[in-house]
């Protein structure tokens, strides 16, 4: 039998679909890792072609890398392509920034 006008006929599918969905509900998907954004420093690495790997890898846009630390774009590029060793000035900061050097703050000097 018919409900008599369609708003009860409406308000009757959702209730039979509500008890579907409990009846026949799904566990929970494991939760989302949230985004996690780039260290301030990444690791210590031993060639600008493994730091490069090691960005392609984890997805890094290293234009937004630099723009979040700082540092030029071209300097870290420089750096990534084998161009530039990262003696002085931006070149310096950007191979710190990079992982290609320690950050001079770490390093003990002897006595």
């Amino acid at each position: 039998m018919l409900p008599f006008n369609f708003h009860n006929a409406l308000l009757a599918a959702k209730c039979e679909m509500d008890l579907f969905d409990i009846q026949h509900r799904l566990p929970d998907p494991a939760p989302k890792a949230e985004a996690t954004t780039p260290p301030s420093v990444l690791p210590l690495f031993k060639s600008p072609a493994e730091c490069h790997r090691y960005i392609r890898a984890h997805g890094i846009n290293i234009r937004e890398f630099c723009d979040e630390r700082g540092i030029s774009y071209q300097a870290a590029r420089e750096l990534l392509i084998g161009k530039a060793k990262g003696r002085r000035g931006e070149n310096h900061k950007a191979a710190v920034a990079l992982g290609l050097k320690p950050a001079p703050t770490t390093i003990k000097l002897a006595a």
